[in-house]
């Protein structure tokens, strides 16, 4: 081999020598960077695990501390309640003197009732104060007292009202500040719009602005700031007279003497006593069937002031018409079970309710019939409605859902009133179900009113359409929100509430070609303001007929109101031109739907007629205010209860709104003892028919009642019933 040749050689070797120790040296660093990410691998795990431990141990940790807050927390309340107990020990004497009181009252109600004069009943007036002392323990002190507002002194309620007060009026003074400004902004806009309209006659909008300005506020009384004369001492309530009854000796029928007398038929019903506040007890219903032996005419002596719902029931009316008000007046009904009943009353949790369904369908329907008919053939009717939750119609709850019922998220109650001022005020509640169409039309179906009073809901509209003989007067409330939703008076007042009304009025003059808009908005709401403080002005008089009065507002409506209407039409025309377009023959739509301001005048726009009714006929109300305060109940039961189970139930809670409401209307005040005279009229009324006609098929007279028969109600006369009769009738309701 040639010197030559063994250079190449060497060359080639050492060329393949560095190649592989170059490919060595890639491999040791790829196992460097594994082993590197390897070792970060496993101490990530390692940071994990460490983390995981470091959790699990502070929620042990947590929850060790949770359970030592609440055993030091129930020690707290234990060592409370001990020192409760012990004080309410010391008035168990008072508590024996009202018991020992109360069982000398029922004594006299019932002097023939042979449990109530047992020996238990003289046992306990007999009995020594110091042995009584001792058997009232801590268990019936705990039920009585520990669970009520008692549990807290009067120095401590006296605090926590002033904390609450201190809260709430800073917040009140607030609230009021901001609507005066928001007034004051939007008084001084359009005088400033008015001053700028002399330098722009040809600017539409300003010189609406200024007729607004022109006409003059109406002059109202200032209201009378009354002191307050602080928390008054309550006079102990006097129990009411017990009913006399009396014994049956002649036939209201045929005046004959010769009666036929069963024998005394004794059934338990539990009732509550007015004397001591949540006291339930057990009697007995007595009664005493007489017949006439010339006619035969039935005659029945009912015993006790209370009678059930149903003649087998074993609650009497006076709770569950209580139990009914107050869910009426927003107070869930399982409360007021949990206020009447403690745990030891074997209850099940719904037999309240149950009663209280019972009485709406069998007492509280034809009632409510009466009232609505009175109200379909009034001539102006207020009409709303409003949202419910109801746990069958979302497919939850211990309700089945109806077969082919569609899954609503919310339900909607309907509700129809008479006008403010009406002799005969009716509310009436329904249940819609949906906000439909078809559901809203049912409800109305029945009205032969002249004029509907609602918001702007197209519904209202195509029921109207439907029916030609029945106007649609639109709310100025609405449409008064709907502006303001559109000017957004919180930056308004941001922007300008801290100047002064000068520095307003020559803001608004030179701004004008500018903010046109604004305060052309600013006029049509301050036209309205006017509008209703001209209505304020027109109060009926001592002593003034009803036909009076709507004269008096019909002069008045004709005058400086009807100027308003007229340039708050005009206003919103002109601004239909910038900010609509039409999407029909008489409907419009906003060009930018984005913007509110075009949404306002839409509304407008699009009812322009339905606000213009009042004008003429002095009845109509010029809002729907009257049926939005009725709506206040179902929003404080929304609040309270959040939802209702069932459909059946609901439509039973219409109907106990609209008799609460109605009563409300016709100034009854003492709602349930209305309706408990009347729930024990009717009652005794069908079971007298009842057994007449079970006397009559050849019944005894010792037969006890265990239903109503079919006619039973026939001819009552509900009449002496309905608020506005019974008001008269009796003027301490």
């Amino acid at each position: 081999m040639t010197p030559e040749e063994q250079i190449a050689l060497l060359e080639k070797q050492l060329k393949q020598a560095q190649q592989d120790a170059d490919a060595w040296k890639t491999k040791c660093e790829q196992q460097k960077q594994e082993a590197a990410s390897q070792i970060a691998m496993e101490k990530a795990r390692a940071e994990a695990r460490i983390e995981q431990i470091e959790t699990k141990a502070q929620r042990r940790l947590d929850r060790a501390n949770d359970r030592a807050k609440k055993k030091d927390d129930a020690m707290k309340k234990l060592r409370k309640e001990t020192e409760h107990v012990r004080a309410m020990a010391e008035i168990a004497p008072h508590i024996l003197a009202v018991l020992i009181e109360s069982c000398a009252v029922i004594q006299e109600i019932a002097p023939n009732d042979p449990f109530l004069q047992s020996d238990i009943i003289r046992e306990l007036s007999n009995k020594e104060q110091a042995d009584w002392e001792v058997t009232l323990n801590d268990k019936m002190i705990k039920a009585l007292f520990i669970k009520g507002s008692e549990k807290t002194t009067a120095a401590q309620r006296k605090q926590e009202y002033d904390e609450m007060l201190n809260t709430a009026t800073p917040m009140v003074r607030t609230v009021e500040r901001c609507l005066n400004q928001a007034g004051r902004v939007v008084t001084n806009f359009v005088q400033g719009a008015a001053l700028a309209a002399e330098d722009a006659p040809d600017d539409l909008l300003l010189q609406q602005a200024k007729k607004v300005a022109e006409i003059a506020s109406p002059e109202t009384e200032k209201a009378v700031k009354r002191t307050s004369v602080g928390r008054q001492r309550v006079k102990p309530r006097e129990l009411p007279p017990a009913p006399v009854v009396e014994a049956v000796t002649v036939c209201s029928k045929c005046g004959n003497h010769a009666l036929q007398r069963g024998k005394p038929i004794a059934m338990k019903l539990r009732t509550m006593e007015t004397l001591i506040n949540r006291l339930v007890r057990q009697v007995y219903k007595e009664y005493v069937v007489v017949r006439c032996e010339d006619c035969g005419r039935v005659h029945l002596e009912w015993k006790h002031p209370d009678v059930p719902v149903r003649p087998t029931g074993t609650l009497g009316q006076s709770v569950v018409i209580t139990a009914a008000v107050a869910n009426a007046i927003g107070l869930p009904l399982h409360k007021t079970q949990e206020m009447l009943f403690d745990k030891d009353s074997q209850f099940g949790h719904s037999t309240l309710g149950r009663n209280v369904h019972e009485w709406c369908e069998d007492y509280g329907a034809p009632l409510l019939d009466k009232i609505a008919q009175e109200l379909n053939s009034q001539e102006v009717v207020v009409a709303d409605e409003t949202r419910i939750s109801v746990l069958q119609s979302k497919h939850q709850g211990v309700c089945a859902p109806k077969k082919d019922s569609k899954t609503r998220q919310h339900d909607y109650i309907g509700v129809q009133c008479s006008v403010y001022g009406h002799p005969k005020r009716c509310v009436k509640f329904g249940y819609l179900g949906s906000r439909g169409k078809d559901a809203i039309h049912d409800f109305l179906k029945d009205l032969q009113c002249k004029v509907l009073v609602t918001d702007a809901y197209a519904v209202y509209d195509s029921f109207c359409q439907a029916h030609t003989d029945i106007k649609h007067q639109c709310c100025f409330t609405h449409l008064r929100r709907e502006i303001m939703n559109a000017v957004n008076f919180g930056k308004l007042k941001e922007k300008y509430g801290n100047l002064t009304d000068d520095q307003l009025i020559e803001t608004a003059r030179e701004k004008a070609d500018q903010e046109t808009l604004l305060y052309s908005f600013c006029s049509v709401i301050s036209a309205i303001n006017k509008i209703y403080g001209y209505e304020k002005t027109v109060k009926p008089k001592p002593n003034e007929s009803r036909e009076d009065f709507l004269e008096r507002r019909r002069k008045m409506r004709a005058g400086n109101p009807k100027q308003l209407v007229d340039i708050i039409d005009k206003t919103m025309e002109i601004l239909a031109t910038q900010l609509t377009q039409k999407k029909g023959n008489k409907l419009y739509e906003a060009v930018n739907k984005t913007v509110q301001t075009g949404a306002a005048v839409v509304y407008y726009m699009n009812h322009r007629e339905a606000f213009r009714h009042f004008i003429d006929d002095p009845e109509i109300p010029m809002d729907s205010n009257s049926v939005e305060y009725c709506i206040r109940s179902v929003a404080v039961l929304r609040k309270a209860t959040d939802h209702k189970q069932s459909q059946e139930y609901t439509k039973s809670l219409c109907t106990l709104l609209s008799l609460t409401e109605t009563a409300k209307a016709n100034g009854i005040r003492d709602i349930t003892g209305w309706l408990l005279d009347f729930g024990r009229a009717y009652f005794l009324y069908r079971a007298r028919a009842s057994l007449q006609t079970k006397i009559d098929a050849g019944g005894k007279l010792d037969t006890k009642l265990r239903s109503f028969a079919a006619t039973s109600a026939d001819g009552f006369d509900f009449e002496h019933w309905l608020p506005w009769n019974y008001k008269k009738a009796t003027p301490q309701a």
